[in-house]
């Protein structure tokens, strides 16, 4: 009765905070994959409380393959592919490997080769093994095992915020593992209680706490807005009860039908306020939500935004006093205007490439501050390529880099503006080009840019031949830079809330040729 108790409240709670991280949104592969974990978890933890507690083999059988192993054969890969996810570190080939070997112990499962239902005190029905069953203990440690590896190597390679992140994750998931694993001791007759069942709950108020206090997977205002309307609901109800039951006995005295004609006029009549009344307050919240957010975001980014605008300007103070020095020769007759014409020719261009430089990160502040969709229009993704290629072609040159642009076959559209997609593949191709200043002269130096269509999202694909990614960036972060230059790392941060605010995703990954390689997907124009 205890391990039914626990493992139903595991199971409930563990598909409550799958849906909530659902709700926040599937647009991010690592909420996908801790939603889908957690699912796995609950589907694992009702079927084994079924399992254990049913009232014949054949339903204890039926909840064990149906529920109970189609959850727990998913958990050790799921969590693995997340783990991969929140630390950066790839591991494609044992990813792959991974979802081969869980497709196995599916049809394992159903076909019943894996395991048979047998009565097994201390429980009415337990799991019992037959020959191949030890593949999927293998299974389960193996890769629970080299996942909770990469979060502890994260968590000594990290700082910060993500090490925090991390650390809470790897915690809270390591005592879930190891209390999880105990259910394996009875199935090969062990006689020890799998007591560590009791423990597996214990990673959902540890994640919850990373999330909350260190945006884990960026979804802390869920947990806010969810603890505060659930509050705020359960007082209209309250308020909406007393209310029917004040009505109902006020109209009884006065009118000659039985109380339950009274009840019912009070509730159609207090129902008809209740609603817009409810509404009123939602709105409310949202409003008080939105501003608590922008606060935060201007308390956390405001002087990263400020420094970033200000390196162009900066730049151009040394070619602008040295043009005003020459200008001052030419008027006292120091030297002759053909002398300099070309030099403050060359530094006018610099000066207006850092103008245009500082405009666009203006722009991007404004979209950022403001978050105005409704002005998004049609816009060809060609379009907004070339002008980036155009903007960046000075940088290029200079530094030697070709940029291979993409096959134009059938004109792309997507939702947006223009020039703030133009500041996004801009970002992108001049941290491309930077990040190949370290290659010797002789090696070839080049961008490509890949752009199709699938179903409803168009998909930008660019990436260069450098080193790539040391540790692959989940997100980016102001002052973090990927190139490791201390005190920049704006560029990328703005794109991705640039493609954030167009409901698209940015990510960063090591292409597979070498170099680092960046997919942008916008939803098609519709």
């Amino acid at each position: 009765m205890i391990i039914s108790l626990s493992l139903g409240f595991t199971g409930f709670l563990s598909i409550a905070f799958a849906l909530v991280v659902l709700w926040r949104g599937i647009d991010l592969p690592i909420r996908r994959l801790w939603a889908f974990t957690c699912l796995a978890i609950g589907l694992w933890a009702i079927g084994t409380t079924a399992e254990t507690s049913a009232s014949s083999v054949r339903t204890s059988y039926l909840w064990t393959v149906n529920c109970a192993y189609v959850g727990c054969i998913a958990i050790p890969i799921l969590f693995f592919h997340f783990a991969t996810l929140v630390t950066g570190f790839q591991r494609t080939k044992a990813l792959y490997l991974g979802y081969a070997m869980a497709g196995l112990l599916y049809v394992l499962s159903f076909s019943g080769a894996l395991f048979y239902i047998a009565p097994m005190p201390p429980f009415r029905f337990y799991t019992a093994p037959r020959p191949l069953y030890s593949l999927f203990p293998i299974f389960f440690f193996v890769y629970s095992v080299y996942a909770h590896r990469l979060l502890f190597k994260a968590v000594q390679t990290f700082s910060g915020v993500r090490q925090n992140q991390i650390k809470y994750v790897f915690w809270g998931t390591a005592i879930a593992f190891t209390g999880g694993s105990t259910t394996f001791l009875p199935v090969y007759g062990i006689p020890v209680y799998p007591y560590g069942i009791y423990a597996v709950w214990i990673f959902l108020p540890m994640v919850s706490y990373a999330i909350y206090k260190h945006h884990l997977m960026d979804i802390r205002i869920v947990f806010q807005r969810t603890l505060l309307y659930s509050s705020v609901s359960a007082i209209l109800v309250a308020v909406y009860v007393s209310l029917v039951t004040f009505c109902a006995r006020l109209l009884e005295g006065r009118v000659l039908e039985p109380s339950i004609y009274s009840s019912v006029a009070a509730a159609g009549a207090i129902a008809l306020l209740f609603h817009p009344l409810r509404q009123w307050v939602a709105k409310r919240l949202d409003e008080q939500f939105y501003r608590q957010e922008l606060e935060r975001w201007r308390q956390r980014y405001a002087g990263a935004l400020v420094h970033e605008i200000k390196t162009p300007l900066a730049a151009m103070s040394v070619p602008a006093e040295l043009t005003l020095a020459d200008m001052q020769d030419v008027l006292e007759e120091r030297k002759a205007i053909g002398d300099v014409a070309l030099k403050i020719q060359k530094r006018m261009s610099i000066m207006m490439a850092r103008i245009q430089q500082a405009s666009a990160h203006l722009d991007a502040v404004h979209l950022l501050m403001t978050l105005d969709r409704r002005s998004y229009k049609a816009v060809e993704i060609d379009t907004a390529l070339d002008q980036a290629q155009s903007s960046t072609a000075e940088l290029c040159q200079r530094l030697q880099v070709t940029v291979h642009g993409p096959q134009k076959d059938v004109p792309l559209y997507v939702r947006g503006s223009l020039g703030q997609l133009n500041i996004v593949f801009s970002n992108i191709i001049k941290n491309a080009a930077e990040a190949m200043m370290a290659l010797e002269p002789a090696v070839s130096r080049t961008i490509h840019i890949e752009r199709w269509r699938k179903k409803d999202f168009v998909t930008i694909r660019i990436y260069d031949q450098g080193s790539g990614f040391s540790v692959v960036p989940e997100r980016f972060e102001p002052f973090m830079s990927t190139k490791g230059e201390p005190g920049r790392g704006m560029g990328l941060f703005l794109s991705q809330q640039i493609v954030l605010a167009h409901a698209g995703t940015l990510e960063a990954r090591n292409h597979v040729g070498g170099g680092a390689e960046f997919e942008i997907k916008l939803p098609v124009f519709s």
